[in-house]
């Protein structure tokens, strides 16, 4: 009866071990796996910051350039405002020389 329970627990213990290696295969996979799906999330990450920046760059090109439209603009009205200035005084000078 010994040699028979020691080969009913040798098989028990042999039955547990495979299933210990499925288990342990399975894991395997799945590690792998989330290996695989990090290493996507981390390219996904650095595309989205290079992305990122590269909106940055175009968009502070994009408000410098708009800076540079509103000065322009801005000293365009002085101008015209000082040209509006002068031909009104021009005006009045030649109504009064028409009235003298």
């Amino acid at each position: 009866m010994d040699r028979a329970a020691s080969l009913e627990k040798q098989d028990l213990l042999q039955e547990k071990l495979a299933t210990v290696d499925t288990t342990r295969a399975l894991l395997a996979e799945e590690n792998m796996q989330l290996e695989k799906q990090v290493e996507l999330g981390k390219e996904q990450i650095m595309q989205l910051k290079t992305d990122v920046e590269l909106a940055k760059k175009k968009q502070k090109a994009q408000v410098t350039r708009m800076h540079h439209q509103l000065q322009e603009a801005m000293a365009r009205r002085r101008q015209w405002a000082e040209k509006a200035k002068q031909l009104g005084r021009s005006v009045a000078q030649l109504r009064q020389k028409i009235e003298e």
